[in-house]
C-alpha cells in the first residue's frame, strides 16, 4: 500500500504485472481455485520471470468459446503493420488498423484511455 499524494505512479506502472495477473485467470475455475493458482505462483515468483525483451503491452482475456471479451487483440497484417481492436465486455469498441510497429505502443495508450 501506498499514499500516492506522496509518490508519483506512473499511468502503467505495474501493468505488466496486471497483464500477467488478468492472463492467468481460469473463468472456469472457482475463487478458491483461482486463488491457490495465483498464490503459488506469486510465492514461486513465476510472475517477474520474463525479460524486458518480453514486455507485455496489451492484454486480452477470452470467454469460454475463445472468443475476445476484454482487452486488445493485436492481429498483424501487412508491411510490418498491425490491426488493434479493443474489447470490452465481449463487445468491439474500436478496431485501429494498418499500425505500423513503432506506433503500436501509443495507439494501445489511445485505446486504453476508452476503456
Amino acid at each position: 500500500m501506498m499514499n500516492t499524494l506522496d509518490e508519483y505512479v506512473e499511468q502503467s506502472e505495474g501493468a505488466e504485472l496486471f497483464y500477467k495477473v488478468y492472463m492467468a485467470i481460469d473463468e472456469a475455475a472457482n475463487i478458491q481455485e483461482i486463488f491457490n493458482a495465483l498464490s503459488e505462483k506469486i510465492f514461486n515468483n513465476n510472475f517477474l520471470e520474463e525479460t524486458d525483451e518480453n514486455r507485455i503491452v496489451a492484454g486480452l482475456q477470452c470467454d469460454s468459446e475463445g472468443k475476445p471479451k476484454d482487452g486488445i487483440l493485436i492481429t498483424p497484417t501487412q508491411n510490418n503493420t498491425y490491426t488493434l481492436q479493443l474489447y470490452i465486455n465481449g463487445k468491439l469498441i474500436k478496431t485501429v488498423e494498418k499500425v505500423n510497429f513503432n506506433k503500436v505502443q501509443d495507439e494501445i495508450k489511445q485505446l486504453d484511455k476508452l476503456d
